[in-house]
């Protein structure tokens, strides 16, 4: 049948969308003249091709005659309630938890954070892969807090029984943060094409749609400057970065420079960042873990709650191939404090809320 629509008293065609995949398909019968009868109950089921051999995202309504009185009927689930298994529930309660918790966290109420993801791991104990996620969100804000014995207790188990492979490496990455006050993780995907440097040193490159993974990092005391180099494919480019140590987020979204100079850039430019012109203030945009619908790398790092942002040159810099991101920051080891260092002539344009760590 072509594409298209047709209707009849009786039966019809509402859309129909042959020629395009994934195209959406409405139908309606009505069984007036072959009524199908029942007296108690009737299952009617569609076949997903022949044997159901596909996999279409079928759903449908009902309508039939009954004679009165009748049992009063329970509760109707929404469509999307019907179709979630225990598991897609399960889930959905995580990720609504996580969310909640990510909000707590920002308004600097870690005990609730922390309560709202004990509740989830004792509600989904049974479940095991919402569980070892829910463990690993709870074990994040331990270290955080500064509850390390509690941390390292709970990633113990969770390297121990958990049979995800990258699971086990990521949960293997924040005990690392715990064996010493100085060492960091540092958490980075960028849109397309990316290369990190660390006070001229590259640390790690990649790509958005590869295997996603955290650099180790061990921080001295003093002056750093963190450099990414964006290679962008499509539309606009951006990246999203941050910082973890056992006292929480050194590198916040707002302390990020962003320039495209249209000159020649010097293969060595890392070296020495400042000679580049046009810096300016990144413009940040959503938070990253839940808008990564294209990849399925970052699942288990969505659980972590991180609150960095995607910082996008689309308000900065437009139809460039090329960008450079740009942080400096103080760390100043025991301490736990940190500052930032803006170029001279950007002081008085952008002026900066200072968050200091305790």
């Amino acid at each position: 049948m072509p594409g298209g629509s047709k209707q009849t008293p009786l039966f019809g065609v509402i859309e129909y969308e042959p020629e395009i995949k994934n195209g959406e398909s409405a139908l309606y019968r009505f069984h007036l003249e072959d009524p199908i009868r029942f007296n108690k109950s009737i299952r009617v089921t569609v076949e997903h091709g022949h044997n159901n051999s596909r996999s279409d995202d079928y759903c449908s309504v009902a309508y039939w005659y009954q004679k009165e009185p009748g049992d009063t009927f329970g509760y109707l689930p929404r469509v999307k309630e019907a179709r979630m298994t225990p598991i897609m529930r399960a889930r959905t309660n995580f990720l609504n938890g996580l969310k909640k918790s990510c909000r707590l966290e920002a308004e600097n109420k870690i005990d609730r954070a922390i309560a709202v993801m004990r509740d989830l791991v004792e509600r989904y104990k049974n479940y095991r892969e919402v569980a070892e996620n829910a463990k690993l969100r709870l074990a994040f804000l331990y270290i955080i807090a500064g509850e390390s014995e509690k941390a390292e207790e709970l990633l113990s188990r969770l390297y121990k029984l958990s049979a995800r492979r990258k699971f086990r490496r990521l949960v293997a990455d924040l005990l690392y943060v715990l064996e010493s006050p100085d060492n960091a993780l540092l958490f980075i995907t960028g849109d397309d094409y990316y290369t990190v440097y660390l006070d001229g040193r590259k640390l790690t490159e990649g790509t958005l749609y590869e295997d996603f993974k955290p650099v180790r990092l061990r921080l001295l005391p003093g002056e750093h400057t963190v450099l990414v180099e964006c290679k962008n494919v499509l539309l606009f480019g951006g990246v999203c970065v941050e910082i973890v140590s056992m006292r929480g987020t050194l590198i916040s979204d707002r302390e990020w420079l962003i320039t495209s100079p249209p000159e020649k850039i010097d293969r060595k430019w890392y070296l020495h960042p400042e000679e580049l012109k046009g810096w300016k203030k990144a413009t940040e945009y959503y938070r990253p873990w839940e808008v990564l619908f294209w990849t399925r790398n970052f699942s288990f790092f969505a659980a972590l709650g991180l609150q960095a942002k995607w910082l996008w040159s689309e308000k900065n810099y437009v139809n460039y191939d090329e960008y450079y991101f740009r942080c400096d920051f103080v760390y100043r080891g025991s301490l736990w404090r940190r500052q930032i260092r803006y170029l001279a002539n950007l002081t008085t344009a952008f002026p900066y809320q200072r968050i200091i760590f305790p």
